[in-house]
């Protein structure tokens, strides 16, 4: 995207909004046109302080999925290998011997996980047996969630922003532990609904953790994509991000 892209849509619209699921440190080039359009929105917390942005939150599809009385497992984890991530499961893995656990890592193509195993290679070594070249199925991926106590979110180091695993979660009434310190004050989770584990946090809290969280009463939060359609073309949403952060 650029000026001129916005100006040519421009001359073709009655009105440009413009939207980002990245943050600026992770993806800087929306800095150069982003008073450009009629509206710009972020997904991302940090950037919506700073720019004076409005804050859209992702959305996911509905579900009729629902946390059953006695989930199989105490903790899901459904991931796509990425940063930290290898490191982060193995951490929280390493702690929860004895605890029922669902692991599903997909690193897509060989050559794209070798730098990962690069990175970490011990903990590539451990996971090995969580880790799949070929994704699960949506439905399967929301099974397995659906049927645990927690399920861990792993958000981008350089991103703030809310990713749609926690409205999937959500969605299931499952709870989440996550590396976002930004995802208490997001204004999606109720009290009891999310509790911030950090990368290079004690792995000796996580069983406290989950079980803290599996006795909390977790709110179903459904956030829609005619919710997020809503809130991106509506000026007064900025308004309501802000309070909702405040």
């Amino acid at each position: 995207m650029s000026q001129q892209a916005i100006k040519i849509l421009k001359e073709h619209a009655d009105r440009v909004v413009s939207y980002t699921w990245d943050s600026f440190d992770y993806s800087p080039s929306p800095l150069d046109w982003k008073d450009k359009p009629d509206r710009f929105a972020t997904f991302d917390i940090e950037d919506s302080e700073r720019h004076g942005l409005p804050l859209v939150h992702l959305f996911t599809g509905t579900t009729t999925k629902m946390q059953p009385d006695e989930p199989a497992y105490d903790l899901s984890v459904v991931m796509r290998v990425h940063s930290q991530r290898l490191h982060y499961v193995d951490r929280a893995l390493r702690s929860l011997k004895g605890r029922r656990v669902f692991v599903f890592l997909y690193a897509g193509s060989l050559f794209t996980y070798i730098p990962h195993v690069l990175r970490a290679p011990l903990a590539a070594w451990r996971l090995r047996r969580h880790i799949s070249h070929k994704a699960l199925s949506y439905e399967q991926a929301m099974d397995a969630i659906a049927n645990s106590k927690t399920t861990l979110d792993y958000a981008h180091p350089l991103q703030s922003g809310i990713t749609v695993r926690c409205f999937e979660a959500l969605s299931m009434r499952v709870p989440v532990i996550t590396n976002n310190p930004h995802a208490a004050r997001a204004g999606i989770f109720g009290d009891g609904d999310v509790v911030i584990f950090p990368l290079d946090g004690d792995p000796e809290r996580l069983p406290d953790l989950i079980d803290g969280l599996a006795r909390a009463d977790t709110r179903q939060t459904i956030r829609t994509m005619d919710e997020f359609i809503a809130d991106l073309l509506d000026d007064s949403s900025a308004t309501r991000t802000k309070a909702r952060l405040q």
